[in-house]
């Protein structure tokens, strides 16, 4: 690697980054009595996973990736592993674990790739995760994720915001250019 091209670890403060915050801000403080639940959706490519690893840092979330094998056991495995306890055997004990930590830590619980998690049975476990520990939980996933979502109404319903990811402003392009361009001097063109 060239050594005038040190690689950076930083997420600029894109507007998806805002948005996604905000998502979580909003579910975090909502009235009493509301549902927590959180839809951030949109095009592969837009920044949603970056925004994603960005709030679970600023919100001391539980983030997992849903996969598209492994069903509901799997899911609860990865939520469990990531709230830092040893995953139990059986569905139903490693439920109780993850809605015991997400409780007791409150914190809020990202879902990535939701899409992949779409049946009866995992859709019905996060709304029960939610229910049962009234934490944020947010759902992310490709632009058809509120559509497939309203499948499931007791789900749907719980959503309290959908906030699409869009494409990258000016002002992202300002904030992007030095950190990928670092040489160059972009014009508002």
């Amino acid at each position: 690697m060239p050594e005038d091209n040190p690689p950076i670890n930083s997420v600029a403060a894109l507007a998806n980054v805002s948005r996604f915050c905000q998502l979580v801000i909003t579910a975090q403080n909502r009235a009493p009595g509301l549902p927590g639940m959180g839809c951030f959706y949109g095009p592969a490519g837009l920044g949603k996973t970056t925004a994603a690893v960005f709030g679970t840092n600023k919100f001391n979330a539980c983030h997992v990736e849903a996969l598209p094998f492994g069903g509901t056991k799997k899911l609860l495995e990865m939520i469990v592993v990531e709230l830092g306890l040893r995953p139990t055997r059986t569905v139903s004990s490693l439920f109780d674990q993850a809605a015991f930590e997400l409780a007791r830590s409150d914190r809020p619980l990202i879902i990535d790739e939701a899409d992949q998690i779409l049946t009866d049975r995992t859709i019905e476990a996060v709304r029960h995760l939610h229910d049962k520990t009234q934490v944020p939980v947010i759902l992310m996933g490709e632009e058809t994720l509120p559509q497939q979502l309203r499948r499931w109404e007791r789900v749907s319903g719980r959503v309290l915001t959908w906030v699409a990811a869009e494409e990258a402003t000016l002002q992202d392009v300002d904030l992007l250019s030095p950190i990928y361009a670092p040489r160059l001097t972009l014009g508002p063109d």
